[in-house]
């Protein structure tokens, strides 16, 4: 934005992916999770919240979802998304029931598809999904999702992380549901109580 005739920084309202060029206060096009609005000025608008579950709502009613986050299913009829069942990453509705599809790593679909149960191996260590066992030893192969395999062992990953570098348990690439990624840092943080999905 352009302030006593030299070019600033401006920083877009929470909730917009790209503000006005000359007003970091109107909202062009926002993030997933909210929808645009007008504000009491004429021709600013702002980036208000969906519902919850909605990756994208309608303008104006954010009720109705016109899309998903993953780990949940889109209804036509009543235009809501509905969560998969437990751990689960993507889910189908089936008759009247909603059923699992497929499990994250280290996790496998219970006989009755409503969710996902880890694989765990239990002469395993903590925190290791598969190991193998040679003589005396057990090394873990695959680690539970939290935790990086380090020498063998499957270290737990910084608070947040549900993905972490092999080479650094602070150093985060994908967070845990219910908190959200900080670039700068590598890092990831928590969101409000109760929130699934937000942004810094």
């Amino acid at each position: 934005m352009t302030v006593n005739r030299s070019t600033v920084l401006g920083v877009c309202d929470p909730g917009c992916f790209q503000c006005s060029s000359s007003n970091p206060a109107s909202c062009s096009v926002c993030l997933p999770g909210y929808y645009i609005a007008s504000t009491t000025v004429l021709g600013v608008f702002t980036c208000l919240t969906c519902n919850a579950t909605c990756q994208y709502c309608q303008q104006n009613k954010p009720n109705v979802c016109l899309s998903c986050y993953p780990g949940a299913i889109y209804n036509n009829s009543s235009q809501t998304c509905t969560s998969c069942p437990t751990n689960c990453l993507a889910c189908s509705r089936q008759n009247s029931s909603i059923i699992c599809t497929s499990c994250p790593t280290g996790y496998t679909m219970n006989s009755k598809s409503t969710g996902c149960v880890s694989t765990a191996n239990t002469s395993c260590e903590q925190n290791c999904a598969t190991c193998k066992t040679s003589g005396n030893s057990t090394t873990c192969t695959l680690c539970s999702p939290g935790s990086t395999l380090l020498n063998g062992n499957c270290i737990l990953c910084a608070p947040g992380c549900s993905i972490c570098s092999s080479t650094s348990i602070s150093s985060c690439v994908a967070c845990s549901i219910g908190n959200y990624y900080d670039q700068a840092n590598a890092s990831c943080f928590a969101c409000n109580q109760n929130c699934s999905s937000c942004t810094s």
